[in-house]
């Protein structure tokens, strides 16, 4: 099993913008790097259904709100920097932002899903000046697995060839109880990194309570009003709500603020994170009951994004990390191991089967709902209530539930990524491209 500080290494990385097409940037920098100097020509890209779906209608960070995984790949190609990582379009300007929306004017941006295929895989082939570059990244957003130049491989890693994150998930066979055991071995610089990325998504949330250009929808900010003109009593279920929902606001309309994601994810950082640290803060915790209570938060949702994978037709924010934060703030408020299972099991058989259309304004919703139905869960169980029976998809123990809704998710949900990407290009609009 992992310790403490791998297991914040591999869950916990900061990111500009949404993963998906973040991911597509980070592998045309990559590619790009190879090809320093020279001109572009044509830059290809080639994507998982779930990438493909994920990046379509949310907002490029430095692009003004504009969207698209081919934008994300130009933009990579243009001005990225991949020794950012997932911070990758950072430096980005708006002659970058113009140069990429030159070589889409051109043509010469490619895009292409791979029908079928699930998971993290994003392939990148950038062709300049009769060289050619190419990135792969699979498994998880980050994990670049090949980097070749004119068809000579420089790097290749041992993962490449597969989209399957079970064949290095640190997680399975790994018994909850256990798992949790890591949220009472934080040590100070553990805390400082969790605290930290708390700060950064509080951050990123107040941008969106204030009505800021890139707001998104303005879920947070609807509440934010209400609470102002006492309309909607500021309490903590809906500060909560409030809170978790302005960040994504914020995070889809493209704001270039970064958030901590989890399990690969910056809503389910905000989701998993920021809840149960404002919980923490109304029920005036310590600095230290604080971060353990936001470490078993994470870990739970590790642990259910493991049974249904990284990227997946089903909503992670509210099925992992609205999972995660339950688990959470049941421990927050005294819960014990069996009471933080069955607010799990609650939220499990509430809102399991939500479907994730890609990232988009409408996932400010889905937060706050995550958010909202956690604390509910979390309060029930606190009074031994919530999900016991086997029912539905609800199974004898939380572990079983899980495993059910992995099942729910990966066999009964296989048509939904290529039904939503049907769905979204058919309503797509076809509009100019812009300049900023």
């Amino acid at each position: 099993m992992l310790s403490v500080k791998q297991y914040l290494e591999r869950e916990l990385v900061p990111s500009l913008g949404c993963t998906e097409p973040i991911a597509v940037a980070l592998a045309s920098a990559r590619a790009r790097k190879e090809l320093a100097g020279l001109r572009i020509g044509k830059i290809d890209i080639e994507l998982s259904e779930s990438i493909y779906k994920n990046g379509m209608g949310v907002g490029i960070p430095g692009a003004n709100g504009m969207t698209g995984n081919d934008l994300a790949a130009a933009l990579g190609a243009v001005g990225g920097d991949s020794d950012l990582d997932m911070e990758v379009l950072r430096d980005i300007t708006c002659e970058d932002v113009n140069a990429a929306l030159e070589l889409m004017e051109d043509g010469k941006v490619g895009l292409r899903c791979v029908e079928g295929m699930h998971g993290v895989y994003v392939r990148v082939v950038i062709e300049a000046e009769g060289s050619i570059a190419e990135c792969r990244i699979e498994g998880e957003h980050n994990n670049i697995t090949s980097v070749s130049i004119n068809g000579h491989e420089i790097k290749k890693s041992s993962k490449a060839g597969s989209t399957r994150e079970s064949e290095d998930d640190p997680f399975i066979g790994v018994q909850f109880e256990e798992l949790l055991k890591l949220a009472e071995q934080l040590e100070q610089d553990d805390i400082d990194l969790i605290l930290e990325g708390v700060r950064m998504n509080r951050h990123i949330a107040e941008y969106g309570l204030e009505r800021k250009p890139l707001s998104g929808l303005g879920v947070g900010a609807v509440f934010n009003d209400l609470f102002k003109e006492a309309r909607l009593n500021e309490d903590v279920l809906f500060k909560i709500r409030a809170y978790c929902s302005a960040g994504s606001d914020a995070r889809m309309a493209g704001c270039t603020l970064p958030v901590m994601t989890v399990a690969g994810s910056g809503n389910q950082g905000i989701t998993s994170m920021l809840s149960v640290a404002l919980l923490a803060e109304a029920l005036g915790k310590s600095v230290e009951d604080s971060a353990k209570a936001v470490m078993v938060s994470m870990l739970t949702t590790s642990y259910v994004r493991s049974a249904i994978g990284r990227v997946t037709p089903m909503c992670g924010c509210v099925v992992g990390a609205g999972a995660g934060a339950a688990a959470g703030m049941t421990y927050l408020m005294g819960g014990d191991m069996s009471q933080m299972k069955l607010a799990m099991q609650t939220m499990l058989a509430n809102l399991a089967g939500i479907v994730c259309d890609g990232a988009k304004g409408t996932c400010a919703l889905r937060v706050g709902t995550a958010v909202m139905e956690a604390y509910l869960s979390a309060l029930m169980a606190c009074y031994y209530t919530g999900s016991k029976n086997i029912e539905g998809i609800s199974g004898a123990t939380m572990e079983h539930t899980a495993q059910n809704v992995s099942m729910l998710n990966k066999e009964g949900m296989k048509l939904v990524d290529r039904v939503v990407i049907d769905i979204m290009e058919g309503s797509k609009q076809t509009e100019p491209l812009g300049s900023i």
